[in-house]
């Protein structure tokens, strides 16, 4: 039998419906009615038992991506083999699988795509005659490979929503809510509490769930959701109140990374006393009943059992839980990347598009280019911005953070495209960002390019006309642009 290569595997897998054009059939299917029933099939078809999986689901809008990456290096470093599935992928596809801290091998990738996908193949039916589209393939993938390397744990972040999301399939042992806000609003509906309501469809009964700090209509709905599928709900300390001996460093930067630090600790700790009946160190001298919020129909002793086991191998784990929050690498989100190419350029990259996430990430980067200042002068740096975002967004309300802070000498509105590609956006796209900066900031030089390459040019000739000073670029408004910017520059 011929040997299937990664190449071919990435060639079947771009044939697969992408999310993009699933939208709409996402859009009439999202109430439920087929959704999950679908990946039940497929997952019948493959003979996954999804029961065998140790489970930790998270859904959010802001910060799950992050917390994910939290609770994984701080499993794997309390010593559990661990998968980690994310979306979307800032370079290469094989990040959205992770196995052990490692994106899985392209001879991993090739071996088991052909595996999940021949038998999709093998059991098409009249009722189910297409195979399963882009993201519920990476599903199915991910949950088959977690499955293959018999992972202690496998951490699962929600694709869009919750409720109806392909990953809500599984038996998780906890679920955690990350911040929310407005987002994938066409899906998931117009207002807070909708909103809320689709990300809350991740809980089970009797499974603990818990969310990191909400606005007060959110909560509510938390709470309701909670207390009407019978699951304990959680709110998570702020990160001052565990016991360390010392502060608690974080490898990620940005004040929101404290929220998302707490939530991955709080859910690590359940998992891993839930699991392994294991005692942590940062987490045991809290009094968790004041964090509960909603009690659940049926008390589960385990939740606030006391004499937890200590003498068994397992006791190490959460000894080295300081250490995993410390080295957790999350690329794309406030990271700090100098150029390659140029002395005194400095990229700021943050793939926040939300108007909330981007002025959260122009307020980092304010903070962070101060202190990289070497001089007191106005002229100490040129702060250049380099924005891009999906025409499923509004430019206008993400541009007005960017906007207010007015810091910025030039920005460049561009694709994500590199130089080679045809640049699939609406053609007057970037003109319409450009409109709405001058209206508000004439002062600054703004660029429109063509290509991620030529904007890249356009950023180093900046930089020769001002060779003694520092030249800082904030990249932010999609993750696609972040993730070309840390390609074409060999940043990652």
């Amino acid at each position: 039998m011929q040997i299937k290569t990664y190449k071919q595997a990435i060639e079947r897998l771009s044939k697969l419906q992408s999310n993009q054009k699933a939208r709409i059939r996402m859009d009439s299917t999202f109430s439920g009615h087929n959704s999950l029933s679908e990946m039940d099939h497929y997952i019948e078809s493959l003979e996954l038992s999804l029961q065998k999986l140790s489970v930790i689901h998270v859904a959010g809008t802001k910060g799950k991506g992050s917390t994910c990456a939290f609770v994984e290096s701080i499993l794997r470093n309390c010593g559990l083999r661990t998968g980690l599935y994310i979306s979307p992928h800032l370079v290469d596809i094989r990040e959205r699988i992770v196995l052990n801290g490692n994106m899985i091998s392209k001879e991993d990738f090739a071996e088991h795509f052909f595996a999940v996908y021949n038998k999709l193949e093998q059991t098409r039916t009249p009722d189910f005659p297409e195979l399963p589209s882009f993201f519920r393939f990476m599903t199915l993938f991910a949950f088959h490979y977690f499955l293959h390397q018999k992972v202690d744990v496998a951490i699962i972040e929600v694709g869009i929503g919750g409720r109806y999301d392909s990953t809500n399939v599984v038996f998780p042992t906890v679920c955690g809510v990350s911040s929310l806000g407005f987002d994938h609003m066409s899906i998931l509906g117009d207002t807070l509490d909708k909103i809320a309501f689709e990300k809350a469809g991740i809980f089970k009964r009797n499974v603990v769930a818990v969310t990191s700090p909400q606005k007060p209509i959110a909560l509510k709905t938390l709470k309701e959701t909670a207390t009407s599928v019978g699951s304990p709900l959680f709110l998570v300390p702020d990160l001052s109140a565990y016991s360390s001996q010392n502060e608690i460093i974080l490898s990620l930067e940005g004040d929101h990374q404290k929220i998302n630090a707490s939530l991955a600790i709080t859910l690590a700790k359940f998992f891993l006393q839930l699991t392994f009946n294991v005692v942590d160190d940062l987490t045991t001298n809290l009094d968790w009943q004041k964090y509960l919020l909603v009690q659940p129909f049926q008390k589960t002793d385990e939740i606030f059992q006391e004499d937890l086991s200590t003498d068994s191998a397992l006791e190490i784990l959460f000894a080295n839980s300081e250490k995993g929050l410390s080295t957790t690498s999350w690329p794309g989100r406030c990271q700090v990347c100098p150029s390659k190419k140029s002395e005194n350029v400095i990229f700021y990259l943050d793939g926040a598009h939300t108007d909330e996430s981007i002025g959260i990430a122009v307020n980092w980067f304010a903070n962070k280019t101060r202190t990289n200042e070497t001089e007191t002068t106005e002229n100490s740096s040129v702060k250049i911005l380099l924005f891009f975002c999906t025409s499923d967004r509004d430019p206008k309300n993400l541009l007005q953070p960017l906007i207010k802070m007015n810091i910025f000498h030039h920005v460049i509105f561009s694709p994500h495209i590199p130089v080679k590609k045809a640049a699939k956006i609406p053609g007057n796209w970037l003109d319409l960002m450009k409109e709405i900066w001058e209206s508000s900031d004439p002062k600054a030089q703004i660029y429109v390019e063509k290509t991620l390459s030529s904007s890249l040019s356009s950023i180093y000739s900046i930089s020769e006309n001002f060779q003694d000073v520092l030249i800082q670029v904030l990249v932010t408004g999609s993750l696609h642009i972040v993730g070309d910017v840390l390609s074409v520059e060999h940043l990652i």
